[in-house]
């Protein structure tokens, strides 16, 4: 009895074939320039081959050996592969002193209170406003309540309910 393929199985047999191509057309291709050099050194002289194998061996030694000693010495990387220091918010640090210390922060916590009570304004003068701003944003709330959090717990003097 035939069991139906499932899509994995032909995606599988579908890579696989594909897989065996392109190996079959390397190996082709392989063969192809091993035939081309052995007609090619059959014609040459024995001290002509040792020259080749020479300069071959000494071709590829010294690339390898730059390689290796370009990948143990020290030297300045490329701006390109540069790594920096990743900066981690100070409410992800859990460094609590830092917290107060700049006035990005306390700026920041302005910017809350301003904006918490520009909501509670819109929600108690401009009901409707406020509706259609909950209903477009439905998460704006949660957001606002979580910035809260971030910021304020950080302070541990100042506590605001919203």
């Amino acid at each position: 009895m035939k069991q139906k393929q499932t899509s994995g199985e032909k995606e599988a047999k579908w890579t696989d074939g594909a897989a065996a191509r392109i190996a079959d057309t390397l190996l082709r291709f392989q063969l192809a320039i091993s035939k081309r050099l052995n007609v090619f050194f059959a014609k040459q002289s024995l001290k002509a081959v040792k020259v080749c194998v020479v300069l071959f061996c000494l071709l590829t030694g010294g690339l390898s050996a730059y390689i290796i000693v370009h990948a143990i010495c020290a030297h300045q990387p490329d701006p390109a592969y540069a790594i920096e220091q990743s900066r981690i918010p100070l409410h992800q640090s859990g460094d609590e002193s830092d917290a107060n210390r700049t006035g990005r922060d306390t700026a920041v916590q302005n910017m809350i209170h301003t904006y918490r009570r520009y909501l509670d304004s819109l929600r108690l003068n401009h009901a409707a406003t406020f509706d259609s701003l909950v209903h477009a944003r439905p998460q704006l709330l949660d957001s606002l309540r979580l910035l809260e959090h971030l910021y304020f717990e950080t302070d541990k003097t100042e506590v605001y309910e919203p």
